[in-house]
């Protein structure tokens, strides 16, 4: 027996590449999660990793960060820390704690990004083979982890490398093993005394151990900043690793996070709808599965979103150029009858997994699928993540001639389709065919050809343009004499959906209805629709800016409205009694004009101190400003794209003022020093924007006034509906958001749109004032704002159609 001794065959190097972090799955703890005695465990003793793990626990939770500057620091800290090992060449393997490192790439990838599916990020998920061969030369055998660098570059991570699973064999075809002592030494064995003179190459064979885990490799370009005698130096450190969907207890974060930024292809697409298509056969729901899906048909039809590597290439000379983007997805749609839609829902529910979301969009439309974020997990799937992997359910009923049998009979779907009726002859009867791991009941030939045939026709042509072109051409006698059968779709759905989903069924007061605007198409951005709402006119609009009649309607219907200590109509007003009565009591209050908007004509008076111009004003002096403001309304030609609109106009046809509680911040009072100012102006309030009724997202912001005496808005979140919050500095504020919800959704019923402003006492929501435009009022990131703009104009196209 021969023995050669290999003192370097498994010693760990630092090489370039994929830096390969699986083993930490080693160190997978079911412990409780937050418990700073477990750090040792995962080799995390150092100070700054029970500050980051103090941090997180603090600020974090499993839907969503609160934003906080410290937790920000110390993530971006570590990530400084990996970067500086990554420029200086070190072993990266050797990183002590890996679970905190991941821990503080989630919190990024999770809080900081907004778009998460960003060129900067590129996870693909590793394959291993089941059998790996290579031969290692006499030269090779003496080189660093050479079976380690071999197994890695077939595929395999170091979690599943497992000595003994490999087989070697030398030239002549002797077995060779490996032997390793209590010291650490190893040597191969062999039966052959020649194999040091001619037994190489070795022929090596590796089976990969069976495991139920999956590894990924995680890619992310990095802007670094370094000081120099000069100033910065900025460039980019590429960070890729290979890491084990696990848990990073006691860190309260998963891996499947980071796992789920990763490109879906077709093939893992087609087995997830097959799996949600077998689930429903089980459960009896009868569905067909669809080509395409509406919602995402028209979403880049607008500005795309910024290629961030492509920046970065730009700003700091990336090496690497950017890549041809994969193949887009070809994506399906299930459909169901509304009357199973509880049972689709029943059925979705076990399937559910760690990261997987259902969505409810309405009575027709939900959503289901795997999202790598946790601040928006009720919102549309497109909007934060339109590449993940996802699918969605659409319900509908059914409309016959007469009866609901035989031939003449159509599909309504509850949601955003084109076309907005369907023959059922192009979707039934339906047949099994592959896809996935089994097969799906699909559309007949005919179906599938014409129903692409449409689709391609979008590319052309606007649905929304031509619905509204049809619906108001005086040449078009179909638009005026309708079917007895079927009329418009709304008016079919209004027959047949049962009261429960009526709410589904879009509904418009006249003053709201702008789809006489012939230019209407799905290619509007925002900013176009809210010119388009500026420059509306029509009798009722006026009424969102008579602040004193809209507080007394708010009041009666139970509403909470600041308290109001006097309204006016009347030209020989004078509040001056009614604001000495206040200071000598104390009391802080707003006076303004009711029939203003922007600012304009406003007082926040606090002990004598106007807290907008931060200057003492008199009695005197408020009642002549509000007096002028009373005798010079808004006017038309100052209507622009930041101010103003038409109903601003009518209002000052009927002026008055109007004078209420001031409200105080509900932040804590060390919120001023951490942003750098020196006193509120306005109380911290709740813009929340609300499309078709329904809620989006509600912007927090407070105003304050910087130390240089300049007033500067500070963001302190975006909340959406679901209660989750983009970029929160502190948890929402509300004691009961689903009722807040409630409230917002109930105030002004069947609106295309309208914006209202929310104070906070004590946790609940105060009614501050509504708006039917936004005009300038806020900085809206892209991918909110086509959704806003989206979801208006899919609700007029259901509307019209």
């Amino acid at each position: 027996l021969v023995a050669l001794t290999l003192p370097w065959l498994l010693l760990p190097s630092a090489r370039q590449g994929l830096v390969d972090m699986t083993r930490m799955v080693e160190f997978e703890m079911e412990g409780p999660l937050c418990d700073p005695n477990q750090l040792k465990e995962i080799d995390c003793e150092n100070t700054v990793w029970q500050q980051l793990l103090a941090l997180i626990c603090k600020h974090c939770s499993d839907r969503t960060c609160v934003s906080n500057s410290e937790l920000a620091d110390v993530t971006h800290w570590v990530m400084q820390l990996y970067t500086s090992m990554l420029d200086q060449e070190q072993d990266l393997e050797t990183f002590g704690c890996k679970h905190g490192l991941v821990a503080a790439l989630v919190f990024q990838s999770e809080h900081v990004a907004l778009d998460f599916r960003r060129p900067s990020t590129e996870v693909e998920v590793l394959t291993p083979p089941a059998i790996v061969n290579f031969d290692l030369s006499v030269q090779e055998v003496e080189e660093p982890a050479v079976v380690e660098r071999r197994l890695k570059s077939a595929g395999v991570p170091l979690a599943l490398v497992n000595y003994s699973h490999l087989q070697m064999r030398d030239s002549h075809g002797f077995p060779v093993t490996l032997q390793t002592d209590d010291a650490g030494a190893q040597t191969l064995e062999s039966p052959n005394p020649s194999i040091a003179d001619g037994g190489f190459p070795l022929q090596v064979r590796y089976k990969v151990p069976e495991c139920q885990r999956e590894f990924f490799t995680l890619k992310r370009f990095l802007a670094v900043s370094h000081p120099t005698p000069e100033g910065y130096e900025n460039h980019v450190s590429t960070l890729f690793m290979g890491i084990p969907v696990m848990s990073l207890a006691p860190f309260p974060f998963h891996t499947a996070k980071l796992r789920a930024l990763r490109q879906i292809n077709q093939e893992e697409y087609d087995s997830f709808v097959h799996d949600i298509s077998r689930g429903f056969s089980s459960a009896g729901i009868a569905h067909v599965v669809v080509d395409n899906d509406y919602t995402l048909r028209f979403w880049d039809t607008a500005a795309r979103h910024s290629d961030e590597k492509g920046y970065l290439e730009t700003k700091f000379g990336l090496d690497q150029a950017p890549e041809q983007g994969p193949k887009p997805l070809r994506r399906l749609s299930l459909f169901a009858p509304l009357e199973q839609r509880q049972r689709a829902i029943d059925a979705i529910n076990p399937l559910q997994q760690s990261n997987y979301h259902f969505v409810d969009l309405g009575a027709g439309h939900i959503q289901y699928g795997e999202q790598p974020f946790g601040f928006a997990s009720g919102l549309n799937f497109r909007m934060m993540c339109a590449a993940c992997l996802w699918v969605s359910i659409y319900f509908y009923v059914l409309e016959g001639i007469g009866s609901f049998s035989g031939g003449g009979m159509t599909v309504l779907p509850l949601a955003f389709w084109v076309p907005c009726r369907i023959p059922t002859d192009e979707l039934f009867p339906v047949r099994s065919m592959p896809l996935g791991s089994g097969t799906v009941p699909r559309p007949p030939v005919q179906g599938v050809q014409l129903a692409e045939e449409r689709w391609q026709k979008w590319l052309e042509s606007d649905p929304l343009f031509e619905a509204v072109q049809h619906h108001y051409s005086i040449r078009d006698v179909s638009s005026r004499r309708r079917s007895i059968y079927y009329g418009r779709c709304r008016e079919s759905l209004l027959r047949l959906v049962p009261a429960t989903y009526r709410g589904a069924i879009p509904e418009l007061l006249p003053m709201h209805d702008m789809s006489a605007v012939l230019e209407m198409g799905m290619g509007n951005t925002l900013e176009v629709m809210m010119g388009f709402r500026q420059i509306y006119r029509a009798a009722g609009l006026e009424l969102y800016q008579d602040k004193i009649q809209l507080s007394k309607d708010f009041s009666q219907r139970g509403f909470r409205i600041p308290k109001v200590f006097y309204a006016s109509y009347n030209e020989n007003f004078d509040v001056r009694p009614t604001l000495e009565a206040l200071e000598a009591e104390g009391f802080s209050y707003v006076a303004k004009a009711s029939h203003l908007c922007c600012a304009q004509g406003v007082f926040v008076m606090d002990k004598g101190f106007d807290r907008l111009t931060n200057q003492r004003v008199s009695l005197d002096e408020i009642q002549r400003q509000l007096q002028y403001a009373f005798t010079h309304p808004f006017r038309e030609d100052q209507v622009d794209a930041k101010c103003g609109d038409w109903g601003t106009v009518e209002a000052g046809k009927r002026p008055g003022v109007l004078v209420e509680e001031l409200l105080r911040p509900s932040l804590p009072a060390k919120f001023l020093g951490l942003v750098g100012s020196t006193n509120w102006i306005t109380p911290d309030n709740l813009a929340c924007h609300l499309v078709w009724s329904t809620l989006l997202q509600c912007r927090w912001e407070i105003k304050v006034r910087a130390i240089s005496g300049e007033p500067q808005t500070e963001l302190l979140g975006v909340i959406f509906r679901d209660g989750s919050c983009l970029s929160c500095r502190y948890p929402p504020p509300f004691h009961d958001w689903a009722a807040a919800v409630r409230m917002l959704e109930s105030l002004l019923p069947h609106t295309d749109y309208v914006r209202i402003s929310l104070f906070v006492d004590k946790g609940w929501p105060v009614v501050n004032e509504v708006e039917y435009t936004s005009g300038g009022l806020e900085v809206v990131p892209v991918p909110i704002a086509r959704e806003w703009t989206l979801q208006w104009l899919e609700g007029y196209y259901n509307f019209l159609s």
